[in-house]
């Protein structure tokens, strides 16, 4: 027969609070399961301050380019976290000027869903690319 003492009270307390930890850690976190450094080519679309509770400079690239013929239209923009001003205004910049870029970034392993909306893409630099 099942004795209700094997798992005491307070054992049974501290797993529910575990779990529940657990779950709100989840929600609050983001997970990437292959971090690490990248770099994309093509053009800036957008530029935003955004966010409800936390503003964070978020971004947008066409991969290949979108004019010269620089590359391949890409259909699915990628989007990326910019956690400084002043680099802000340096891809607004390119935004403005229709400029081809190639940008740096890492992928975090474990991230703040409140410290970006691009699932972990950080931008770590920004340049145009070389006309041939």
């Amino acid at each position: 027969m099942f004795d209700r003492n094997v798992i005491s009270d307070k054992a049974l307390i501290i797993l529910t609070a575990l779990v529940i930890f657990m779950f709100v850690f989840l929600l609050l976190v983001g997970i990437n399961l292959r971090p690490g450094y990248n770099e994309k080519i093509g053009q800036i679309v957008k530029v935003g301050h955004e966010g409800m509770f936390v503003k964070t400079w978020e971004a947008q690239l066409i991969p290949g380019g979108m004019s010269n013929g620089s590359g391949s239209f890409g259909i699915n923009p990628f989007n990326f976290t910019i956690e400084s001003e002043t680099m802000a205004k340096e891809v607004k910049m390119y935004m403005q000027n229709q400029t081809e870029v190639i940008i740096k970034y890492r992928m975090e392993g474990v991230f703040s869903q409140f410290r970006t909306r691009s699932r972990g893409y950080f931008l770590v630099s920004i340049e145009p690319v070389k006309s041939k």
